[in-house]
């Protein structure tokens, strides 16, 4: 999983988690591509909730995903930070949404490896944030509380294997309690 962020000077090219030298890689099966459309769904669906501007959601032949996000955030390998001057509330939006992911995943493969989640768990300590454990019981109720547009977007994602932003919007949005 690779989240892509737009910052002025820098790169915005996506790092695959095993381009990563502090990274140790385990030997993983394949996933499932519907886990792995929800765990991109979780991050986009949560973005949209957060009102982060995204240019889109994709998942490859591959069964890797990744979410291009233009929100003055950063990558899970370049995450946002207050020595760059984010704010509180970017920091927080963008850990809720790499909590998102892991939380919706989860939900359809509760015994997922954690190696699965180290890019997003690299991006999430990095930010340094105060309170993890609450704004990971926040996480889980926006991802409980929106699990059918989840699965709406990860059944589209499927489908097409990229959407764009305000295509996942308009599933999110006009879902049957959507909001």
């Amino acid at each position: 999983m690779t989240l892509v962020y737009e910052l002025p000077g820098v790169s915005n090219e996506p790092v695959p988690v095993s381009d990563l030298p502090e990274v140790e890689q385990e030997l993983l099966p394949p996933p499932d591509p519907y886990v792995v459309a929800i765990h991109e769904a979780g991050h986009s669906v949560v973005c949209c909730l957060l009102d982060v501007p995204f240019d889109c959601v994709t998942i490859s032949p591959f069964e890797e995903g990744s979410v291009h996000i233009d929100s003055g955030c950063a990558s899970t390998t370049n995450p946002p930070s207050r020595a760059k001057g984010s704010s509180e509330s970017d920091l927080r939006a963008y850990g809720i949404s790499t909590i998102a992911a892991e939380i919706a995943q989860r939900r359809v493969d509760p015994s997922a490896s954690d190696a699965w989640f180290e890019g997003d768990r690299i991006g999430l300590a990095s930010l340094k944030l105060d309170d993890i454990p609450a704004l990971k019981a926040e996480t889980k109720k926006l991802v409980e509380e929106n699990w059918q547009e989840i699965d709406a977007v990860a059944k589209a994602l499927l489908k097409r294997k990229t959407l764009g932003g305000l295509s996942v919007k308009l599933i999110v949005f006009t879902s049957p309690g959507g909001h």
